[in-house]
């Protein structure tokens, strides 16, 4: 039996619509060293905020705000939990789970999203939304700072925790169109491919036969 490795697939990542939708631009890639993208990296910056692979199912699909609940928060608080950051874990975008946004923003280098006026009105995108589970003596929103929100458009979705990176095939100054490719991943591990291969067994001369030991007890 022989066996080879074989690099897995290659998965393409594509921008999400909210991405697309802000009309942003490329400006910081990773270093050239760079050869794997683990979640709570960021992949690319763009506008100046970060792109942060999250290892969801399913792309972002609404910014989230304090109180939200729904498949997104309950993803981004397995996502703090598995980088041992704060975060709740009752599905509610509570003030934990906003100090654990915080803390990676942070954490990447760049300023936390803070929602204003215009971002603590806009919907939800039907969503199921509720206060509860927020505490507003808890949040910073008591004390005059508006609260912490996840921009859709900073979250880019990887098909795993962590993927070896092949290639960023993009340029500082390009405007992310929805046809553009952020990066390319080995989408798996490395397969080992296993072949066998028939050999004649090898005969050696019939031995004389050896006489039966005598019965009864021996000794060394």
């Amino acid at each position: 039996m022989r066996g080879t490795v074989a690099a897995g697939a290659t998965v393409d990542i594509k921008p999400d619509d909210a991405l697309v939708a802000a009309s942003m631009v490329v400006t910081g890639l990773p270093s050239t060293g760079s050869n794997e993208l683990q979640e709570g990296a960021a992949l690319v910056e763009v506008d100046g905020e970060p792109l942060i692979a999250f290892a969801w199912p399913f792309p972002a699909y609404r910014d989230i705000h304090d109180g939200d609940t729904g498949p997104d928060v309950k993803g981004l608080q397995n996502s703090l939990n598995a980088l041992s950051l704060p975060t709740g874990t009752t599905g509610v975008f509570d003030w934990l789970t906003q100090e654990g946004v915080a803390e990676l923003y942070q954490s990447l280098g760049y300023p936390v999203p803070r929602q204003d006026a215009t971002t603590a009105q806009r919907s939800s995108g039907g969503a199921q939304s509720s206060s509860s589970g927020s505490n507003s003596s808890d949040t910073s929103t008591a004390r005059g700072t508006p609260k912490v929100y996840l921009p859709a458009r900073d979250v880019v979705s990887v098909p795993k925790s962590a993927s070896r990176l092949t290639e960023v095939p993009l340029h500082v100054g390009q405007k992310i169109a929805a046809d553009a490719i952020l990066a390319r991943l080995d989408g798996t591990q490395n397969a080992a491919i296993a072949t066998t291969t028939r050999t004649e067994p090898t005969r050696c001369p019939r031995a004389a036969r050896a006489p039966s030991p005598p019965t009864g007890t021996h000794f060394l």
